[in-house]
């Protein structure tokens, strides 16, 4: 639950309706299960029951997709934002004032963050508004880009450090894009795994069922 919650404040999703929603699912199962149980049979409500753990399953992993992708979004956005950032540094602009001028050109996934970072930059002058910055992301070496960025408000005119910026970008955002396809890989093949569960559950499901109406018939 501790990673649903997390998930839920990264998409801003409001977590009390997202785990109500699962609940419901769950909820329903486990009444069909325990009208299966009277009706049809108690195999066949197990069996019911048992999909709850699929569908809590299921439920857990696209919320986990979602916080993927989007950290994904932000860390491609990311290196155009970057790009726009040392162009203004190099021409003498501090990087509050980069900051606020670079909203308006970057992705709509990193935006709000961006917003964020000003907002708390105006209230906070110390490092400390980076690194939640920085904690939006999961890359390393963007983090320590970040704090790269801290530092230089006081080596404005430090060339050699925005030249250090410059050339590493390149190999950081192909770095970026591999993992990015490699993750969405891995998570397809996730999702190979329970349309096989549910469908073996299915035929079974269905196995019992033909063989008790058998059963019946050949009793009357």
């Amino acid at each position: 639950m501790k990673k649903m919650r997390f998930y839920c404040e990264k998409l801003q999703i409001n977590y009390k309706k997202n785990l109500l929603n699962l609940l419901l699912k769950v909820g329903a199962l486990a009444i069909l299960s325990i009208v299966a149980i009277f009706t049809i049979s108690y195999q066949v409500g197990i069996i019911i029951l048992c999909l709850i753990l699929p569908v809590y399953l299921i439920h857990s992993m696209q919320l986990e997709s979602r916080y993927r992708n989007l950290v994904a979004a932000k860390e491609i956005a990311f290196f155009g934002f970057y790009r726009y950032l040392i162009n203004m540094l190099e021409n003498k602009i501090i990087i509050y004032n980069a900051l606020k001028e670079t909203v308006e050109l970057i992705d709509e996934a990193l935006k709000p963050d961006v917003l964020k970072l000003i907002e708390d930059i105006e209230n906070d002058s110390s490092i400390q508004p980076f690194i939640d910055f920085s904690n939006q992301f999961e890359n390393v070496q963007i983090k320590q880009m970040i704090l790269i960025l801290y530092q230089s408000q006081e080596n404005a005119k430090n060339a050699k450090l925005l030249d250090n910026m410059g050339n590493t970008l390149f190999q950081i955002q192909n770095d970026s894009l591999e993992d990015y396809v490699e993750k969405e890989v891995k998570g397809l093949e996730k999702y190979y795994f329970f349309p096989l569960v549910l469908s073996a559950l299915a035929i079974v499901l269905f196995s019992i069922f033909v063989f008790q109406q058998i059963e019946v018939t050949g009793i009357v």
